[in-house]
């Protein structure tokens, strides 16, 4: 396991990716929400804010190992999984069978707002 000097720094690698621009405690600390008295506290006394990170890695989509633990730090893109949506109109009563299937990609949250206005 990592300790906090290393994952400060992994930490500063993929914020500056995300952000494009160079990263300083004080900025890390308040991409953690938490102040930056605290934050060096505990990095002088290497106390890792686990909870934080993990917040931190579901906010921005980070595999939480990469930062943890020795593996290299290659999942700063964000790639958002798309879906086959089938649109499927079928009919089967009367003695007529008419069957049509069409499909699309689609994000999660496009699915998700699809189905919402359909609601409606």
């Amino acid at each position: 396991m990592n300790d906090m000097q290393t994952i400060t720094t992994k930490l500063k690698t993929l914020l500056s990716q995300i952000n494009e621009e160079e990263v300083t405690d004080k900025t890390l600390a308040q991409a953690l929400e938490i102040h930056p008295t605290t934050f060096a506290s505990m990095k002088h006394r290497n106390s890792i804010p686990y909870r934080k990170i993990l917040d931190f890695c579901v906010t921005h989509h980070i595999n939480a190992n990469t930062l943890l633990f020795s593996r290299p730090i290659n999942n700063t893109k964000r790639v958002t999984p798309k879906i086959k949506y089938y649109e499927i109109d079928a009919s089967a009563g009367g003695g007529s069978s008419v069957f049509q299937e069409n499909y699309q990609y689609m994000t999660t949250t496009e699915m998700i707002t699809l189905f919402l206005h359909r609601l409606k």
